[in-house]
């Protein structure tokens, strides 16, 4: 995998370098073209990535259609071949032929117009995913999990731990640690409330 590492790059250059010192194949100028052609190579495999951005659905989409298409074109020629070629032959088992691969066909149709409806590039139906976008708020979402700098702590001069959260708590409950009163603070449990009912 010449394309992906340069460092594998240099390693042939080397070796073929080594080699042809020693066997006296090419002179220099020979040898600089073809490093500059294993160069050329290298840059033009590294293209072959670019090809990847060819949605899937479409293109299976297409690839079944145009499969399903020909298998069409091939089994009706072939249902016509028997005729052609023997004079010979029983009605009941050329219809019995034709009525099977009609039923057949039909099938091969029906599941090609389900996967084109299922698949759907084209579509903007309701019942639609919207992957699009959802790629998108994914990324989004990762990305700004990734970048957030959990380790940074904030300045202490901006941290008061004497302040209240807000004026109403502090009129309420005075300037305690948190600042916080729950609704159960200042409630008195009678003794007969504080049993702990057993489970059958």
């Amino acid at each position: 995998m010449i394309y992906m590492i340069s460092l594998e790059l240099l390693d042939v250059f080397n070796s073929s370098k080594s080699t042809t010192k020693e066997r006296g194949v090419m002179d220099e100028q020979h040898f600089g073209k073809f490093l500059k052609e294993l160069t050329r190579i290298r840059g033009m495999l590294g293209d072959i990535l670019s090809y990847d951005w060819i949605p899937i659905p479409l293109a299976s989409t297409q690839t079944t259609t145009f499969a399903v298409y020909c298998y069409l074109v091939v089994d009706g020629v072939l249902q016509h071949l028997p005729i052609c070629l023997y004079d010979d032959l029983n009605m009941t088992a050329l219809s019995t032929r034709f009525a099977f691969s009609l039923l057949l066909n039909t099938v091969y149709l029906g599941w090609l117009k389900s996967s084109q409806v299922i698949l759907n590039p084209f579509g903007l139906d309701d019942d639609d995913y919207e992957a699009g976008s959802l790629i998108d708020m994914y990324q989004r979402s990762l990305a700004a999990i990734l970048t957030r700098p959990e380790s940074t702590l904030p300045i202490e001069k901006y941290i008061h731990h004497h302040l209240p959260h807000t004026v109403g708590s502090a009129l309420v409950g005075g300037c305690s640690e948190t600042s916080l009163i729950g609704s159960m603070a200042n409630k008195v449990m009678p003794s007969v409330g504080q049993e702990i009912i057993q489970t059958i």
